[in-house]
């Protein structure tokens, strides 16, 4: 199945953006300065924990629609190909760190395209996804044979169940550069967590916004795209976002930067960073957000595992960050 998305051609509708209030890892009221100063979509600083957000999101209703039916291309999909390769590092790293040893029950949040369960389950994992974009969910059932279900994690869900031999007992929740994607992460974290038996692992990836790679680039750096990564974190507020959830406790951080852009900095040199007014256009980016090919696939796909494999480490440097949380009740 090809996802819709990727053979649209009219351009998007776009979203109704609402002001976001309170700080969405504190609660603090705000108002905030700002520290990116993007068109339409301002990334703010709470004054009071840090946390980098961006002032303005979808309204739940057009939030819901595009993760659903609008989330997906040729660029998302041949990228997770690539990450899958990554993660699945990562996941082997970290749980040799937590001290979890020979097969697990391991379930991956927003597993998009479905790329790294095959990979977990080739490692000797049971592995089960949960993904809300249809077109995403149904090319890792279709596709690639995964049990994945269609929807979202949260406490409703099917995976926290917390009867003692019921589903939400995985020994295991990962989730990759999803959480950026969350208005509210504390809510999304606790679900991880209710997935999760006691003394079982969470695993969440994203990016790192307080490594020098992002300083270097500014607003140019290509991860921000402030209307679906709503929230920008780094080290300390991923850690405080997991601390906020009462039994949660940090295990371990690993980061890398990924080769492109590790290569884009060099190439950069001294060169300033552009404006924010100028680096994210709202209505251009959404008219090509889900049209855009992966530039250098193969390369990227041959190289990518491998750089991973020599620069992940516990350093809290790299713009891909991995933190490891344990449920311990």
């Amino acid at each position: 199945m090809t996802h819709a998305a990727a053979t649209t051609t009219s351009a998007p509708r776009l979203p109704r953006l609402i002001d976001r209030g309170p700080c969405p890892l504190c609660a603090a009221p705000g108002p905030f300065p700002v520290a990116v100063a993007f068109r339409h979509i301002p990334v703010v600083r709470c004054t009071r924990c840090a946390m980098l957000h961006s002032a303005r999101i979808m309204d739940a209703t057009d939030t819901a629609a595009y993760y659903r039916e609008t989330f997906g291309s040729e660029f998302h999909r041949q990228g997770q190909r690539v990450n899958a390769a990554v993660n699945a590092q990562v996941v082997t790293r970290l749980f040799r760190l937590a001290g979890l040893t020979g097969p697990q029950r391991i379930l991956d949040v927003g597993c998009g395209y479905g790329y790294l369960l095959p990979r977990l389950r080739a490692m000797g994992h049971t592995v089960r996804g949960v993904e809300p974009s249809v077109g995403e969910s149904a090319w890792a059932r279709e596709r690639l044979g995964q049990s994945v279900r269609t929807g979202i994690l949260d406490l409703s869900s099917p995976e926290c169940d917390p009867a003692p031999n019921g589903p939400g007992r995985f020994d295991a929740a990962v989730t990759f550069e999803v959480i950026e994607h969350i208005p509210t992460p504390g809510p999304f974290v606790q679900a991880l967590a209710a997935a999760v038996r006691p003394g079982g692992l969470l695993i969440i990836g994203t990016d790192n916004f307080a490594s020098p790679v992002v300083d270097q680039f500014g607003p140019g750096f290509p991860k921000w795209i402030p209307h679906t990564h709503v929230c920008h974190f780094c080290p300390a507020t991923l850690r405080r976002c997991i601390q906020s959830v009462p039994g949660l406790s940090p295990v371990g951080l690993l980061t890398y930067t990924p080769p492109e852009n590790a290569l884009r900095a060099l190439l950069r040199g001294g060169f300033p960073p552009p404006p924010a007014a100028h680096a994210f256009d709202l209505a251009s980016h959404m008219a090509a957000e889900m049209q855009r090919g992966y530039p250098l696939f193969a390369l990227r796909q041959a190289v990518t595992a491998l750089w991973a494999g020599l620069t992940l480490s516990s350093s809290d440097r790299g713009s891909m960050m991995f933190l490891a949380a344990r449920r311990e009740a």
